[in-house]
């Protein structure tokens, strides 16, 4: 379908730009849906204004790769934990991550101070290393 398609099935919605690119996107006739034609983002808008962007929705190719890591990486642990859990083990081990990566690139010598902290044992550093380098292929390869 065209883009002059799309947009009469429900419009283009300027007031919530896309939190990707920030292009304006189309809001579907479901009122709550939004799909950016610039960058592929999918998301919903929640009667509060709040963009909230559903495990089920979640379609950028990029945003694939990376979940697929992180369930291969957290495989062991989701295996053992109660079914109804692994959504919120999920969550946090998304969320610790990015802070992980967040907390490396603005402050690395308190990210290497913390993990000394963390993991004091210099041999299970190699070991995080190794899954690290796995994971950053998985997830972007």
């Amino acid at each position: 379908m065209d883009t002059e398609a799309l947009a009469t099935a429900g419009g283009f919605d300027q007031g919530n730009p896309c939190p990707q690119c920030g292009a304006s996107p189309l809001a579907p006739g479901d009122g709550v849906g939004r799909n950016c034609i610039e960058c592929g983002w999918s998301w919903y808008v929640g009667q509060d204004g709040g963009r909230f962007i559903p495990e089920e929705i979640r379609v950028g190719r990029g945003w694939q790769r990376y979940a697929r890591a992180l369930l291969a990486t957290m495989g062991g642990v989701l295996d053992e934990a109660d079914e109804k859990h692994r959504e919120v083990i999920l969550e946090a081990a998304n969320y610790w991550l990015a802070m992980g990566l967040v907390l490396g690139l603005e402050r690395p010598d308190a990210a290497t101070r913390l993990l000394s902290v963390a993991e004091p044992q210099t041999d299970e550093h190699d070991e995080l290393r190794e899954d690290a380098h796995d994971f950053i292929e998985d997830a972007l390869s």
